[in-house]
C-alpha cells in the first residue's frame, strides 16, 4: 500500500474510531480500553529498548536477509542494511508499549511471536513478561543471530529463538506448549500464510487468550485477512487499533470494535 493509501485508510480509522474513555462494551473489551490503552505509566523498561532502537536507526552495517515475506522473492536473499531492517521492521514504540501493557493487564504464561526482526517488540514482551519465556520464530538466520546479540546485550535471558521458515517451526512451538495465552502475528504479511498460521495456532487457543495481529492495514491481503479473521467462528470479539487487530474467544464478548487512545484522538 502506497503511504497516500495508508494515511488515507488511517484517517478513515480516526475518524470511525471510539475513545478508549468512551466505548460502551462488554466487560473484557472495557477492562482492555482502561487497563492497556488508557494506561499513562512509563516504566523503565521503555527506555533502554529505545536506546537500542536508536542505535540500530544508525547502523550502516548490512547483512544478507533471506525474506520469506510479503513483497519479496521467496526465499529471495540480498545485503540489507541495519539500520533500514529497523526503520522498515520494527514495530513502533507506541505499538511496542501496547504489547507491554497487554502482557502486564493479562499475564500469559505461554507466549509466541511470528517475526523476531532485529527484536524490538520482541524485548518488550519478554521484559514485560520476565515470569516466563518468550517464544519467538525468525526465518532468517543472519537476522535471528543479531537479535540474539541485541537480547544478550541487553541481559534478557527469557526468550527462545526459533530460526527456520515458520511452516516448518511453527508446528514445532506450538505442539510443545500446553496451550496459547498470547500470539503475536508479525511476519509473512501475506493472505494465504496469515490464515493459515491462525489456523494452526487456534487449536491451542482458549477462552483467555489474545491473538494479535500487526499491520492490518498494510496491504489490501491484510485487510481482506483482518475481515475473514474477525469473522471466524471461534472469534467472539475483536478489537481495530489500526496497525494491530486483536481477537478474543470469550463466549460472553461479542462484537468488533474500533477504538484509540484518547491521547491519540485529542478532540
Amino acid at each position: 500500500m502506497s503511504s497516500f493509501q495508508l494515511a488515507k485508510s488511517y484517517l478513515q480509522y480516526y475518524f470511525r474510531a471510539k475513545k478508549a474513555s468512551a466505548v460502551t462494551a462488554p466487560p473484557a473489551i472495557a477492562q482492555f480500553a482502561e487497563k492497556v490503552l488508557q494506561d499513562r505509566r512509563y516504566f523503565y523498561a521503555f527506555e533502554e529498548i529505545e536506546r537500542l532502537r536508536k542505535r540500530l536507526l544508525n547502523d550502516k552495517k548490512t547483512i544478507a536477509v533471506t525474506d520469506f515475506g510479503a513483497g519479496s522473492r521467496l526465499g529471495a536473499t540480498h545485503e540489507r542494511r541495519i539500520r533500514d531492517i529497523t526503520k522498515t521492521a520494527a514495530t513502533s514504540p507506541a505499538y511496542c508499549e501496547l504489547l507491554f501493557r497487554m502482557i502486564q493487564c493479562y499475564r500469559p504464561q505461554h507466549i509466541v511471536e511470528l517475526g523476531t526482526s532485529m527484536g524490538i517488540a520482541t524485548l518488550y514482551q519478554a521484559k514485560s513478561a520476565a515470569y516466563t519465556t518468550v517464544h519467538t520464530l525468525e526465518g532468517c538466520p543472519q537476522v535471528a543471530k543479531r537479535a540474539q546479540q541485541h537480547f544478550d546485550l541487553l541481559g534478557v535471558k527469557n526468550i527462545d529463538v526459533h530460526v527456520g521458515e515458520f511452516s516448518s517451526q511453527l508446528p514445532k512451538v506450538i505442539g510443545a506448549l500446553p496451550q496459547l495465552d498470547f500470539v503475536f502475528f508479525d511476519g509473512n504479511h501475506q493472505y494465504a500464510s496469515t490464515l493459515q498460521y491462525f489456523q494452526q495456532c487456534l487449536p491451542k487457543a482458549h477462552e483467555g487468550s489474545l491473538f494479535i495481529f500487526d499491520d492490518i492495514y498494510w496491504s489490501a491481503e491484510m485487510q481482506k485477512a483482518w475481515t475473514v479473521l474477525k469473522q471466524h467462528p471461534k472469534v467472539t470479539a475483536s478489537i481495530d487499533l489500526f496497525f494491530f487487530g486483536i481477537l478474543f474467544f470469550l463466549p460472553q464478548e461479542k462484537g468488533h470494535f474500533t477504538l484509540i487512545p484518547n491521547r491519540w484522538k485529542p478532540l
